[in-house]
């Protein structure tokens, strides 16, 4: 419709496929962490649903002189829910809006749960968005395993918007079997409950779901024909393109290494995480990664084993190696090298800079640049 548009979205958890394309660099992204003045985290419990965690978390905002959200999100039911909490507190004014309602109840209904008319209000979505009632400060949410991540977020959201601390409790049915990505979901909502959480929890959304297709309507999932990782590296290599930088050919770089190099089971106990750790390592390509990486997994796991730090070491080898045009190289404890197939890959200057760093250059039907240790190797590709 017209040319040179300029388009800024602003959102609390950016789906997984806007996020993914403002992380790949399509689009800008700034973020803005400084939360308002007095405002506090809320409270976040994840656990089963009973109609004694419900009275007793509803009685004790109404004790303080607050009111409580109930987020039902069934509307053939909701009713029906509606008479059974109102058994359970008798005393308490309980209003109940969702979707279906016409437009001027509904709006009625939320203005007086608003000025303060009514005690609870039980809704469906309806107000996850635009809803601000300060003295709203606790809500239960009923069945939230069937919630996405985005939605809970927004939801809580809805709460401790004043100055009084607040608490949400996501809820599941007593024995329920869950799917494995529900039980992410809640562990996410459980874990990401710091104030400005928003965007670590959009990170673990796009884990979760993966990140969708720029190209096409799927807001979630992953590109299956060619994989993640190489539909990542072809799409850098698209943008580099067209912004005009140059696009360098990364060689897959064979590390030799007679140093023990992996993460212990007993390090990092949790598979999933000890997976992403390994993406994480494998991007290391300068000393300063190397050691924001080395300072990251000591604060969570606490110090390092020998194992990790030579793992660290021989992905910044490698990736260093590759960005040098080197085809193969070895960390050993004793003589290490990088080595190339051809002279030509061999860059211009080495022979100069290989001999300030105390090595040599042994040529054969391979070129090796070799060095008399691997800490020699570490210290030259490093410079």
């Amino acid at each position: 419709m017209r040319e040179n548009v300029n388009v800024l979205t602003m959102s609390a958890t950016p789906i997984p496929r806007t996020l993914h394309m403002s992380l790949s660099g399509i689009r800008d992204i700034s973020m803005l962490n400084t939360p308002p003045f007095e405002r506090l985290p809320v409270q976040t419990f994840v656990t089963e649903y009973s109609d004694g965690l419900l009275v007793d978390a509803i009685t004790r905002e109404y004790a303080r002189g607050g009111q409580s959200f109930i987020v039902y999100n069934r509307v053939d039911g909701i009713d029906g829910f509606a008479e059974r909490v109102r058994k359970l507190l008798p005393n308490l004014k309980i209003a109940v809006v969702h979707g279906q309602m016409p437009a001027e109840l509904s709006e009625k209904v939320i203005g007086a749960f608003s000025e303060g008319e009514t005690d609870v209000l039980i809704a469906t979505t309806i107000i996850e968005n635009g809803i601000d009632i300060p003295r709203a400060n606790t809500m239960v949410v009923i069945n939230s395993d069937k919630f996405g991540l985005s939605q809970m977020y927004q939801l809580r959201g809805r709460i401790g918007r004043g100055n009084r601390l607040a608490s949400a409790y996501f809820t599941y049915d007593e024995g329920k079997q869950m799917t494995e990505v529900a039980m992410q979901r809640l562990d996410a909502i459980m874990q990401c409950k710091e104030l400005g959480s928003g965007f670590q929890l959009a990170m673990r959304d796009l884990e979760i779901r993966g990140a969708g297709n720029i190209l096409g309507r799927e807001q979630h999932g992953h590109m299956e024909q060619v994989g993640y990782e190489t539909y990542m590296k072809l799409l850098r290599e698209v943008i580099e393109e067209t912004s005009g930088s140059a696009v360098g050919a990364e060689k897959d770089v064979t590390v030799r290494t007679d140093y023990n190099a992996y993460l212990p089971v007993s390090y990092v106990t949790d598979e999933e995480w000890r997976l992403r750790q390994y993406g994480n390592i494998s991007r290391i390509s300068t000393i300063g990664e190397l050691r924001r990486m080395e300072s990251t997994m000591k604060d969570i796991y606490g110090e390092l084993p020998d194992e990790v730090i030579n793992l660290l070491t021989v992905a910044l080898v490698r990736n260093r190696a590759s960005s040098l045009g080197a085809d193969e190289a070895s960390l050993m404890r004793g003589e290490s090298a990088l080595v190339y197939r051809s002279a030509k890959d061999v860059p211009s200057d080495f022979a100069s800079k290989v001999e300030k760093a105390g090595g040599w250059i042994r040529f054969g039907d391979k070129i090796s640049v070799c060095f008399a240790s691997g800490k020699a190797l570490v210290r030259f590709l490093c410079r």
